[in-house]
Protein backbone atom coordinates (compact mmCIF):
# COMPACT_ATOMS: atom_id res chain seq x y z
CA UNK A 1 0.00 0.00 0.00
CA UNK A 2 1.73 3.16 -1.20
CA UNK A 3 1.08 6.81 -2.01
CA UNK A 4 -2.46 8.12 -1.80
CA UNK A 5 -3.84 4.63 -1.06
CA UNK A 6 -1.62 4.41 2.00
CA UNK A 7 -2.38 7.90 3.31
CA UNK A 8 -6.13 7.48 2.79
CA UNK A 9 -6.32 4.21 4.73
CA UNK A 10 -8.65 4.68 7.77
CA UNK A 11 -6.05 3.41 10.24
CA UNK A 12 -3.32 5.69 8.88
CA UNK A 13 -5.72 8.65 9.02
CA UNK A 14 -6.65 7.78 12.61
CA UNK A 15 -3.00 7.41 13.58
CA UNK A 16 -2.21 10.81 12.09
CA UNK A 17 -5.05 12.47 14.00
CA UNK A 18 -4.09 10.69 17.22
CA UNK A 19 -0.27 10.82 17.14
CA UNK A 20 0.56 13.20 14.31
CA UNK A 21 2.37 10.51 12.35
CA UNK A 22 1.83 8.44 9.25
CA UNK A 23 4.85 6.17 9.69
CA UNK A 24 6.27 4.40 12.72
CA UNK A 25 8.67 1.65 13.66
CA UNK A 26 7.95 -1.04 16.27
CA UNK A 27 10.14 -3.45 18.20
CA UNK A 28 8.54 -6.22 20.23
CA UNK A 29 9.28 -9.55 21.87
CA UNK A 30 7.19 -12.73 21.77
CA UNK A 31 5.05 -13.30 24.87
CA UNK A 32 6.85 -14.88 27.81
CA UNK A 33 4.66 -15.88 30.76
CA UNK A 34 1.84 -13.94 29.05
CA UNK A 35 3.87 -10.72 28.95
CA UNK A 36 5.37 -9.02 25.91
CA UNK A 37 7.72 -6.05 25.74
CA UNK A 38 7.06 -3.47 23.00
CA UNK A 39 8.69 -0.17 22.04
CA UNK A 40 7.73 2.06 19.12
CA UNK A 41 8.83 5.34 17.57
CA UNK A 42 6.57 7.60 15.49
CA UNK A 43 7.84 10.02 12.87
CA UNK A 44 6.21 13.42 12.10
CA UNK A 45 3.62 13.24 9.32
CA UNK A 46 5.51 15.98 7.48
CA UNK A 47 8.58 13.75 7.38
CA UNK A 48 6.96 10.46 6.39
CA UNK A 49 9.08 7.32 6.86
CA UNK A 50 11.95 7.28 9.33
CA UNK A 51 15.43 8.19 8.12
CA UNK A 52 18.23 5.58 8.28
CA UNK A 53 19.93 7.40 11.17
CA UNK A 54 16.65 7.45 13.12
CA UNK A 55 16.12 3.73 12.53
CA UNK A 56 19.67 2.97 13.72
CA UNK A 57 19.09 5.02 16.87
CA UNK A 58 15.80 3.24 17.51
CA UNK A 59 17.44 -0.17 17.15
CA UNK A 60 20.16 0.81 19.58
CA UNK A 61 17.61 2.07 22.13
CA UNK A 62 15.46 -1.03 21.75
CA UNK A 63 18.41 -3.38 22.20
CA UNK A 64 19.59 -1.53 25.32
CA UNK A 65 16.12 -1.42 26.86
CA UNK A 66 15.52 -5.09 26.13
CA UNK A 67 18.89 -5.95 27.64
CA UNK A 68 18.01 -3.98 30.78
CA UNK A 69 14.67 -5.77 31.12
CA UNK A 70 16.24 -9.19 30.67
CA UNK A 71 19.11 -8.42 33.05
CA UNK A 72 16.56 -7.43 35.64
CA UNK A 73 14.92 -10.84 35.38
CA UNK A 74 18.16 -12.87 35.59
CA UNK A 75 16.42 -16.23 35.06
CA UNK A 76 19.66 -18.24 35.33
CA UNK A 77 22.70 -17.72 37.50
CA UNK A 78 25.36 -20.47 37.25
CA UNK A 79 26.53 -19.73 40.81
CA UNK A 80 23.03 -19.99 42.29
CA UNK A 81 22.39 -22.49 45.07
CA UNK A 82 18.97 -23.12 43.51
CA UNK A 83 18.71 -26.24 41.36
CA UNK A 84 18.67 -24.60 37.93
CA UNK A 85 19.34 -26.42 34.66
CA UNK A 86 19.42 -24.98 31.14
CA UNK A 87 18.39 -27.37 28.35
CA UNK A 88 18.20 -26.85 24.63
CA UNK A 89 14.87 -27.45 22.90
CA UNK A 90 15.80 -31.10 22.30
CA UNK A 91 16.26 -31.63 26.05
CA UNK A 92 20.06 -31.74 26.13
CA UNK A 93 21.74 -30.24 29.20
CA UNK A 94 23.64 -27.06 28.37
CA UNK A 95 24.44 -25.65 31.80
CA UNK A 96 23.98 -26.48 35.50
CA UNK A 97 23.91 -24.12 38.46
CA UNK A 98 26.02 -24.90 41.51
CA UNK A 99 22.86 -25.96 43.35
CA UNK A 100 21.76 -28.29 40.54
CA UNK A 101 25.17 -30.00 40.48
CA UNK A 102 24.89 -30.71 44.21
CA UNK A 103 21.35 -32.05 43.93
CA UNK A 104 22.19 -34.31 41.00
CA UNK A 105 25.20 -35.70 42.89
CA UNK A 106 23.09 -36.60 45.94
CA UNK A 107 22.04 -40.08 44.76
CA UNK A 108 18.44 -38.98 44.66
CA UNK A 109 17.42 -40.86 41.54
CA UNK A 110 17.91 -37.95 39.15
CA UNK A 111 21.13 -37.73 37.17
CA UNK A 112 22.60 -36.45 33.92
CA UNK A 113 23.08 -39.42 31.62
CA UNK A 114 24.11 -39.08 28.00
CA UNK A 115 23.81 -35.33 28.30
CA UNK A 116 20.16 -35.47 29.41
CA UNK A 117 18.30 -35.31 32.72
CA UNK A 118 17.51 -38.91 33.61
CA UNK A 119 14.96 -39.91 36.30
CA UNK A 120 15.38 -43.29 37.99
CA UNK A 121 12.22 -44.88 36.57
CA UNK A 122 10.89 -45.40 33.06
CA UNK A 123 7.64 -43.72 34.09
CA UNK A 124 9.58 -40.72 35.33
CA UNK A 125 11.55 -40.50 32.10
CA UNK A 126 8.37 -40.62 30.02
CA UNK A 127 6.73 -37.90 32.17
CA UNK A 128 9.79 -35.67 31.95
CA UNK A 129 10.11 -36.11 28.18
CA UNK A 130 6.43 -35.22 27.72
CA UNK A 131 6.76 -32.12 29.90
CA UNK A 132 9.89 -30.96 28.06
CA UNK A 133 8.18 -31.41 24.70
CA UNK A 134 5.17 -29.40 25.91
CA UNK A 135 7.30 -26.48 27.10
CA UNK A 136 9.54 -26.58 24.00
CA UNK A 137 6.40 -25.96 21.97
CA UNK A 138 6.00 -22.67 23.85
CA UNK A 139 8.39 -21.01 21.42
CA UNK A 140 5.68 -21.26 18.78
CA UNK A 141 2.34 -21.65 20.58
CA UNK A 142 2.80 -19.82 23.87
CA UNK A 143 2.36 -22.82 26.21
CA UNK A 144 2.72 -21.89 29.87
CA UNK A 145 5.24 -23.36 32.29
CA UNK A 146 4.54 -26.84 33.66
CA UNK A 147 5.42 -28.73 36.82
CA UNK A 148 5.79 -32.42 37.56
CA UNK A 149 6.65 -34.72 40.43
CA UNK A 150 9.34 -37.44 40.11
CA UNK A 151 9.77 -40.32 42.52
CA UNK A 152 12.95 -40.68 44.56
CA UNK A 153 14.35 -43.83 46.18
CA UNK A 154 14.46 -44.62 49.90
CA UNK A 155 11.04 -43.18 50.59
CA UNK A 156 12.22 -39.59 50.32
CA UNK A 157 9.84 -36.86 49.21
CA UNK A 158 9.65 -36.64 45.40
CA UNK A 159 11.56 -34.21 43.28
CA UNK A 160 9.37 -31.33 42.13
CA UNK A 161 10.42 -29.88 38.77
CA UNK A 162 9.17 -26.70 37.15
CA UNK A 163 9.98 -26.14 33.48
CA UNK A 164 9.59 -22.87 31.60
CA UNK A 165 10.58 -21.60 28.14
CA UNK A 166 13.58 -19.29 28.17
CA UNK A 167 13.58 -17.09 25.08
CA UNK A 168 16.62 -14.94 24.39
CA UNK A 169 18.26 -12.95 21.61
CA UNK A 170 14.83 -12.17 20.26
CA UNK A 171 12.97 -9.23 18.84
CA UNK A 172 12.60 -7.84 15.31
CA UNK A 173 16.36 -7.42 14.94
CA UNK A 174 17.62 -10.72 16.27
CA UNK A 175 17.23 -14.45 15.89
CA UNK A 176 14.65 -16.22 18.04
CA UNK A 177 16.45 -18.65 20.32
CA UNK A 178 14.55 -20.83 22.81
CA UNK A 179 15.97 -22.88 25.66
CA UNK A 180 14.29 -24.57 28.61
CA UNK A 181 14.87 -23.59 32.23
CA UNK A 182 14.35 -26.45 34.68
CA UNK A 183 14.14 -25.69 38.40
CA UNK A 184 14.66 -28.76 40.59
CA UNK A 185 12.98 -28.38 43.98
CA UNK A 186 14.40 -30.66 46.63
CA UNK A 187 11.04 -31.84 47.95
CA UNK A 188 10.00 -28.31 48.88
CA UNK A 189 6.54 -27.54 47.62
CA UNK A 190 7.21 -24.00 46.53
CA UNK A 191 6.78 -24.13 42.77
CA UNK A 192 6.29 -20.42 42.12
CA UNK A 193 2.74 -20.37 40.77
CA UNK A 194 -0.50 -21.67 42.21
CA UNK A 195 -1.65 -22.54 38.68
CA UNK A 196 1.23 -25.05 38.44
CA UNK A 197 -0.18 -26.78 41.51
CA UNK A 198 -3.22 -27.72 39.43
CA UNK A 199 -1.18 -29.80 36.99
CA UNK A 200 1.21 -31.08 39.64
CA UNK A 201 -1.55 -32.75 41.66
CA UNK A 202 -4.02 -33.29 38.79
CA UNK A 203 -6.68 -31.06 40.33
CA UNK A 204 -9.87 -30.43 38.44
CA UNK A 205 -10.70 -26.84 37.53
CA UNK A 206 -13.30 -26.74 40.32
CA UNK A 207 -10.82 -28.14 42.84
CA UNK A 208 -8.29 -25.54 41.74
CA UNK A 209 -10.81 -22.77 42.34
CA UNK A 210 -11.39 -24.11 45.87
CA UNK A 211 -7.63 -24.15 46.56
CA UNK A 212 -7.19 -20.67 45.11
CA UNK A 213 -9.89 -19.20 47.31
CA UNK A 214 -8.62 -20.96 50.42
CA UNK A 215 -5.17 -19.52 49.69
CA UNK A 216 -6.78 -16.07 49.44
CA UNK A 217 -8.20 -16.49 52.96
CA UNK A 218 -11.76 -17.63 52.30
CA UNK A 219 -13.54 -20.04 54.61
CA UNK A 220 -15.41 -23.05 53.24
CA UNK A 221 -18.67 -21.16 53.71
CA UNK A 222 -17.52 -18.00 51.91
CA UNK A 223 -15.88 -19.82 48.99
CA UNK A 224 -19.00 -21.96 48.55
CA UNK A 225 -21.06 -18.79 48.33
CA UNK A 226 -18.62 -17.13 45.91
CA UNK A 227 -18.44 -20.20 43.68
CA UNK A 228 -22.20 -20.74 43.93
CA UNK A 229 -21.86 -24.30 45.13
CA UNK A 230 -23.81 -26.13 47.78
CA UNK A 231 -22.36 -25.98 51.32
CA UNK A 232 -22.35 -29.77 51.16
CA UNK A 233 -20.44 -29.87 47.85
CA UNK A 234 -17.47 -27.78 49.00
CA UNK A 235 -16.34 -30.29 51.67
CA UNK A 236 -16.56 -33.06 49.06
CA UNK A 237 -14.16 -31.14 46.81
CA UNK A 238 -11.92 -30.46 49.81
CA UNK A 239 -11.66 -34.16 50.71
CA UNK A 240 -10.61 -34.92 47.13
CA UNK A 241 -8.01 -32.13 47.28
CA UNK A 242 -6.64 -33.50 50.58
CA UNK A 243 -6.27 -36.93 48.99
CA UNK A 244 -4.46 -35.63 45.89
CA UNK A 245 -2.10 -33.25 47.73
CA UNK A 246 -1.27 -35.54 50.66
CA UNK A 247 -2.71 -33.12 53.20
CA UNK A 248 -5.39 -33.73 55.84
CA UNK A 249 -6.34 -30.28 57.15
CA UNK A 250 -7.06 -26.86 55.68
CA UNK A 251 -4.08 -25.42 57.56
CA UNK A 252 -1.76 -27.94 55.86
CA UNK A 253 -3.25 -27.15 52.47
CA UNK A 254 -2.83 -23.41 52.97
CA UNK A 255 0.74 -24.02 54.16
CA UNK A 256 1.35 -25.97 50.96
CA UNK A 257 0.24 -22.88 49.01
CA UNK A 258 2.20 -20.43 51.19
CA UNK A 259 4.55 -18.27 49.18
CA UNK A 260 2.93 -19.18 45.87
CA UNK A 261 1.67 -16.47 43.53
CA UNK A 262 -2.12 -16.69 43.34
CA UNK A 263 -3.09 -16.24 39.69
Amino acid sequence: MEGENYLSHPFIKWNRSRFGSTHWYVGYTPPEEQLSYSFSVHFPAEQGPGRPDQIRLFRMLFDHMECAVQSRRRPFNPESEAGLVILDRAGNVRELSTGASKLLASNGGLTVTGGRLSPATATGRASLDAALAQVAAACTNGTASVALSLERPSGRRPWLLTIKPLVSDYGPFGKIHCELLVHIHDGKRDVGSLRLLKGLFELTEREFEVVRMLAEGHSIESLAACLRMSPHTAPTHLRSIFSKTGTSRQSQLVQLCAGLAVD
